[in-house]
């Protein structure tokens, strides 16, 4: 029988969003004046350019080698894997598109998210899909650490009949060549439990 600490694997590589914790200000949107449509969508156009969110994002493009650790039961040595994962630029920079390959409790496994950043609502967006679920799973989150980390949070139905669970995910950039994604199961009273671990190095 498939532990149920298999199942967050579906939310693990949503990319870095990041929300939920302390979050830094957002990027105000520009005031257009009322009536005047061509400043009205400089406005909107000023709005939806990328910036130095998606400028971080794109450090994360290309192709990588991932340690996946994985806790089936809480306080229990992990299972360790080996994984890959392949990351490239959508919509002229907008967006990031990530692929993951890898197994999930000794299962094939694979997985792709569309990460971005959202100016309007000042927050890192993610959505995720994958071969051992039919759901999409979103989490939104922020910046911290001036950029070396990013937190996020997103909701996700485990089983028929029972209330969402909270994941949060810690991601830790470690320089151009490598990166970390830790996941969070979160209890009601706010308390947190790992289960799994990520741990990408830059193919040479």
């Amino acid at each position: 029988m498939r532990s149920r600490f298999v199942t967050p694997v579906v939310a693990v590589l949503c990319g870095f969003a990041l929300g939920a914790c302390r979050s830094t200000p957002k990027e105000a949107a520009p005031a257009a004046p009322g009536g005047d449509p061509m400043a009205e969508f400089a406005a909107w156009m000023e709005i939806q350019t990328p910036n130095h969110h998606h400028a971080r994002m794109q450090t994360m493009v290309g192709d990588w080698d991932v340690v996946q650790k994985m806790w089936m039961v809480p306080g229990e040595e992990p299972m360790v894997s080996q994984a890959t994962a392949k990351i490239v630029p959508i919509q002229d920079g907008r967006y990031i598109m990530h692929t993951y390959n890898g197994d999930a409790g000794g299962m094939p496994f694979s997985g792709t998210s569309i990460d971005g950043y959202d100016n309007i609502k000042g927050k890192y967006v993610s959505c995720w899909v994958d071969s051992m679920s039919t759901g999409l799973f979103f989490m939104e989150g922020t910046m911290m650490d001036s950029g070396k980390t990013i937190v996020s949070e997103g909701s996700v139905v485990m089983a028929p009949g029972q209330p969402p669970m909270v994941h949060r995910m810690v991601s830790h950039l470690q320089g151009p060549d490598g990166f970390v994604m830790e996941m969070f199961m979160v209890g009601p009273e706010g308390s947190l439990q790992k289960h799994m671990e990520l741990t990408y190095s830059r193919r040479k």
